[in-house]
């Protein structure tokens, strides 16, 4: 999945650059797989909140504000996937120690 979140932000930057804005993948700390987060186009500032700006206070069109929508709404999606994959590897790391006290027990 660190390729496929590298993939979703290259495939919308081209877009989302006209808005001011960028899709870049991030790692939270001790995450295995990346999220992708919303960034100001110097890279200083992370959060939807920035999308939430320019739909509310950006000078775009209402067409660029529907695409900027549906690739929240993808975004959102992935993201959500990308927890799930993050929980089910802590739980499979979570077992495997398990069975390595259990296989110590004997």
């Amino acid at each position: 999945m660190w390729q496929e979140a590298a993939d979703f932000a290259n495939r919308y930057n081209r877009t989302v650059v006209q808005a001011g804005l960028w899709l870049k993948p991030h790692n939270n700390s001790g995450g295995r797989v990346r999220a992708v987060q919303w960034r100001d186009k110097a890279q200083t500032q992370m959060g939807r909140r920035l999308l939430e700006a320019v739909l509310q206070y950006g000078d775009v069109s209402v067409g660029m504000k529907r695409q900027l929508i549906e690739i929240e709404t993808e975004r959102a999606i992935f993201n959500a996937k990308v927890a799930a994959a993050t929980r089910q590897v802590d739980r499979l790391n979570r077992l495997l120690k398990d069975l390595d006290e259990i296989e110590a027990m004997v």
